[in-house]
């Protein structure tokens, strides 16, 4: 699969996870000339469907589904979700 603007030392994986293709994964965020870099975990058992958007600074629980074309949502996501 292709992971968009991704900092691979910035993010820890669990195990079982599935990453589809074109997805913005964990991307620094770019405001006023400044780069914020921030760590990230994606729990086990996590799918992450295509164009997909997973933002970065975040401890997301495990089996997340974030379907084809979504938003990830730090506020919404519950384990099992």
């Amino acid at each position: 699969s292709t992971l968009i603007d991704v900092v691979p030392e910035t993010v820890a994986v669990g195990d079982g996870c599935f990453f589809a293709d074109g997805i913005y994964f964990c991307s620094p965020v770019r405001h006023r000339g400044t780069v914020a870099v921030a760590a990230t975990r994606i729990g086990r058992g996590t799918f992450v469907g295509n164009h997909a958007v997973v933002p970065a600074g975040h401890d997301w629980p495990d089996d997340l589904f974030v379907g084809v074309s979504t938003v990830a949502d730090p506020a919404l996501a519950r384990p099992g979700t």
